[in-house]
């Protein structure tokens, strides 16, 4: 099974949205390029910018994606992220990307679009 991901933008909000689907086997390159030039278009009229994150149809990441991970949370925080809300249905998927960001205060998780969305405005 091949799974999938989507990215689109709300330039009004500086924010990335991004919606996860299936097995995390999607070309990783491919995924990063798209998401940095979606960032770089969210941020036309700010400095920062926000990413909501639906992992809700998503499997857990397979461990040899973890270190591109970390970096990608590295260099999220050194290009301006302001918030990443992370929606994620389980409490594993929730500690495996809790220690893949490092516990940083610049991501939030939970359990509902609903709640993602007040963190994200407050």
């Amino acid at each position: 099974m091949s799974g999938s991901y989507s990215i689109s933008r709300d330039v009004m909000k500086s924010r990335v949205i991004i919606t996860f689907d299936g097995p995390r086997n999607y070309p990783i390159d491919a995924f990063w390029d798209e998401f940095m030039e979606s960032v770089q278009f969210a941020k036309c009229a700010r400095p920062h910018f926000d990413v909501l994150l639906d992992h809700s149809r998503a499997t857990l990441m397979p461990p040899e994606r973890t270190p591109r991970s970390e970096e990608m949370a590295i260099w999220c925080i050194e290009n301006g992220l302001r918030k990443s809300a992370n929606i994620v249905p389980t409490e594993v998927l929730r500690m495996q990307l809790q220690r893949v960001t490092k516990h940083e205060e610049h991501f939030g998780f939970f359990e509902t679009l609903e709640e993602a969305e007040e963190w994200l405005a407050s």
